[in-house]
């Protein structure tokens, strides 16, 4: 029969114990939980979708809409830097105006178009255009081209956005919108959620122990909405926390990173 030594059957015991101790809370309410001295451990293990079940959501980035967006910007600056008017900030006199007519968008939005009058502006029009391009931010950082391609086509100046465009705007896209997500999902305490990327514009959401997934779709899809307000400074926050109800003011709390 095997024999083992005093200090190792003590060992394995210590461990065991130790072990009970640490999964225990898993097995008790909260309220006795809470009653625990604070040197012993307390916490419990967060089950996952297969053992609590809760939502499981995938969504898509609209990247047409985006895209769309981004040319719809093109088209309003477009006006302004035919017509010669000077940016913010930009020096030096006023451009001569560009004579243009039927601009607008293609049915599907991926193509604005406008027509140059004067066959001889269009050199100068080209070049105006081509400069409301913005530099691409690459998936190193290094900073590629800008994000429109400017076609002379006849009388007409048709504008897209670029393939290395579209992949960097979808990418910027999907990752605010993970954001957004993590920290509405994270105003309703649920407990260690996923949130992930899956392809190029696609996000998974897991939330365990959410039992209503449409709730959760409807949180994680209000419209985020801007407002401006004006700073009372004259009430000390303590006295306008204190008589909240009776003044025609509202108390904001600010949302700063640490």
């Amino acid at each position: 029969m095997l024999k083992l030594a005093r200090w190792r059957y003590l060992t394995v015991i210590i461990v065991t114990l130790l072990g009970i101790l640490w999964a225990l809370p898993n097995a008790l309410p909260p309220n006795i939980r809470a009653q625990y001295p604070g040197f012993l451990p307390n916490k419990t293990i967060n089950l996952g979708l297969d053992l609590q079940g809760g939502s499981h959501l995938l969504f898509e980035v609209d990247k047409d809409a985006v895209y769309k967006q981004r040319l719809e910007t093109v088209a309003d600056d477009l006006t302004g830097a035919l017509r010669g008017v000077r940016k913010a900030g930009e020096l030096g006199a006023r451009k001569t105006p560009i004579a243009f007519s039927g601009r607008g968008q293609s049915s599907d939005g991926s193509v604005v178009r406008v027509t140059i009058t004067n066959l001889s502006d269009m050199p100068e029009a080209l070049n105006r255009i081509s400069k409301l391009g913005q530099p691409i931010d690459g998936a190193s950082g290094v900073i590629a081209n800008t994000d429109l391609l400017v076609r002379n086509v006849a009388n007409n100046i048709e504008i897209s956005l670029s393939p290395e465009a579209k992949l960097a705007m979808s990418r910027r896209a999907v990752t605010q919108s993970i954001e957004v997500i993590r920290r509405r999902i994270d105003e309703t305490g649920t407990k260690e959620p996923s949130i992930t990327r899956q392809g190029a514009d696609r996000i998974v959401v897991q939330a365990p122990g959410e039992s209503d997934p449409e709730k959760l779709k409807s949180l994680i899809g209000q419209t985020a909405k801007l407002t401006f307000q004006l700073l009372d400074d004259s009430v000390p926050v303590a006295e306008a926390m204190a008589d909240l109800h009776s003044r025609t003011n509202h108390l904001y709390w600010l949302n700063a990173a640490p």
